[in-house]
């Protein structure tokens, strides 16, 4: 199994430059970006709530939070099959991962969020409709490691996961994630 890594500050610089951020004033609310190696890996299931198996087996009820590892030993702890997945190194900064809602129900819309473990912010990993399949790939997601060095969690906060995901009050679902790269 062949890694690649690669360094993430040219690939945000080059971002930078191609949304036209590149060269902003400083007074710009553009945060630098942190120096950190970018290792690509085949998909690595660390999540899957259908398998019955795990600390993590059945579907998210509406509102529910479920924090996960995404490195060391644990991941097979949780439901996944990450038996051809490398070893993820811990502490990691961000995982790149493919986040699916599968099986849905329930009477409204929806929304599966996900964050670095303790901290308070976070986005929509994905919208979803009961009954339906949907997925986002190549999601970028901080982890508690990466908070905690950006400042947006106490050092002395203990990083006992590495991400939450947070069900919206709409509908419950199954829930599969597969890591594709990290940044050490």
């Amino acid at each position: 199994m062949r890694l690649r890594q690669h360094n993430l500050f040219a690939i945000s610089a080059t971002v930078l430059a191609a949304v036209g951020l590149a060269g902003q004033p400083t007074h710009t609310a553009i945060a630098a970006p942190v120096a950190h190696g970018v290792v690509t890996i085949p998909p690595c299931r660390i999540l899957d709530t259908r398998q019955g198996s795990g600390t993590y087996n059945g579907m998210l009820a509406p509102g529910e939070d479920l924090s996960l590892h995404v490195s060391g030993s644990n991941i097979i702890l949780q439901g996944g099959n990450p038996s051809n997945c490398p070893l993820i190194p811990s502490p990691v900064y961000g995982v790149f991962v493919n986040v699916i809602a599968v099986e849905t129900q329930g009477a409204y819309n929806n929304d599966l969020g996900i964050k670095p473990f303790g901290s308070n912010g976070g986005g929509t990993a994905i919208n979803y409709n009961p009954g339906t399949f949907a997925l986002n790939n190549g999601l970028l997601v901080g982890t508690c490691a990466g908070a905690q060095l950006n400042g947006y969690i106490s050092n002395t906060f203990v990083c006992d996961q590495d991400i939450t995901l947070n069900n919206g009050m709409g509908a419950s679902t199954y829930v599969v994630i597969d890591v594709t790269g990290y940044l050490q």
